[in-house]
């Protein structure tokens, strides 16, 4: 959490003073780029310092303990204190069990951003095929990645901090070998990042179109919001998945199945934009997110058997939030004809209301 906190300092602060400064005459996009390498490099800075303090320091601290213990105790004393205190991690093994899981998971994301910044690059590409117009084409993409797609990755901020959280958590079940913690573990938080997953792509239905209208006013927006809101559930629990493997040490299975997924993305691109447009590159997606979604949970269940309630993470869920998805709407219908408010006001209410009823359901459904 401090690490991301600095980041973001680091980024904003060195941001403005390069505006104030060295670019004051002409400011431009290279100013972003400068602020998110420094804010990216400090961040890891840190947290390298933090990590070899935290396992190097308070093992020594925990040493110079043990001999102050062994000046006052006597021998048999000292050697029951000695098994009960963790020993002395060495600077080769804690070299190796840092870089063991940095580098792999480093690895994936940096082969990830080569072959994203490929996918990036062929979509425009084939858009041009599909519209026949470079302007056009671009002009549509612009709308999905600037204005539609922030929105589906917004809740996807919970599912982020949830698998930050998750990593540590399931690494030290393993390590121990507390087999029904981890069961615990991956069944609370699949269950959690699908109820997430559902709410989003209900809510982005019903409201979709309209957020487009009334935050971007673009109706195009709103249709592509509409449209890939049902990627939700499967790029939020693949996302959670992908954790839980790096938190078993499966860092290299996850590199395959992000490449893998990523390939199919790049396949369908090919396949599918030029002849259907936007909606070919929905498809990709789904197949994609699905695959590595379904590898994910296949590795995962062969090291832990976890439980999964399809009752208690699919159909509930559904019915709850198309109850809520009813209600809200039909307030906004009254609301948008009787109340003096502008239609931002309103979608808030509506989104609130919507919010509310499906989280309370949820918690009386597990109160019962």
């Amino acid at each position: 959490a401090i690490s991301q906190i600095v980041e973001q300092i680091t980024r904003v602060g060195s941001i403005y003073f390069l505006s104030v400064t060295i670019f004051i005459l002409g400011a431009d996009a290279r100013i972003a780029a400068w602020g998110m390498v420094l804010g990216e490099g400090v961040s890891t800075f840190y947290t390298i310092l933090a990590y070899f303090r935290t396992y190097f320091l308070e093992n020594r601290n925990s040493l110079f303990h043990k001999k102050a213990i062994f000046k006052k105790k006597n021998t048999k004393k000292r050697a029951d204190t000695h098994r009960s205190e963790p020993a002395l991690i060495p600077a080769k093994k804690l070299f190796f069990h840092f870089f063991s899981f940095s580098l792999p998971i480093s690895i994936n994301h940096f082969s990830l951003t080569v072959i994203s910044s490929l996918e990036t690059m062929l979509i425009p590409f084939m858009l041009n095929i599909f519209f026949q117009s470079h302007t056009h084409a671009l002009e549509t993409y612009g709308t999905l990645t600037g204005m539609a797609l922030p929105f589906l990755f917004f809740p996807a901020t919970i599912v982020n901090s949830l698998s930050v959280m998750l990593m540590p958590a399931i690494s030290s079940a393993y390590d121990r070998k507390q087999h029904q913690q981890m069961e615990k573990t991956i069944s609370a938080s699949l269950h959690f990042c699908i109820l997430i997953g559902i709410f989003s792509t209900f809510a982005f239905l019903i409201y979709g179109t309209v957020l487009g209208e009334t935050i971007f006013h673009s109706k195009e927006a709103g249709q592509y919001v509409y449209l890939f809101s049902v990627l939700c559930p499967f790029m939020y629990a693949a996302q959670t998945t992908s954790s839980i493997l790096n938190g078993f040490g499966k860092t290299k299975q996850t590199l395959y199945h992000n490449l893998l997924g990523v390939g199919i993305r790049i396949f369908f691109i090919l396949l599918l934009i030029p002849s259907k447009g936007i909606p070919g590159y929905l498809i990709g997606l789904l197949a994609g997110y699905s695959l590595q979604l379904l590898l994910n949970l296949f590795c995962i269940y062969q090291i832990v058997p976890f439980y999964f309630s399809a009752e208690k993470t699919l159909l509930f869920p559904v019915i709850t939030a198309i109850g809520g998805g009813i209600l809200s709407k039909k307030f906004w219908g009254i609301a948008s004809a009787a109340l003096p408010l502008s239609s931002f006001y309103i979608l808030v209410i509506s989104g609130f209301l919507y919010f509310l009823f499906f989280t309370l359901c949820q918690i009386f459904r597990e109160s019962v």
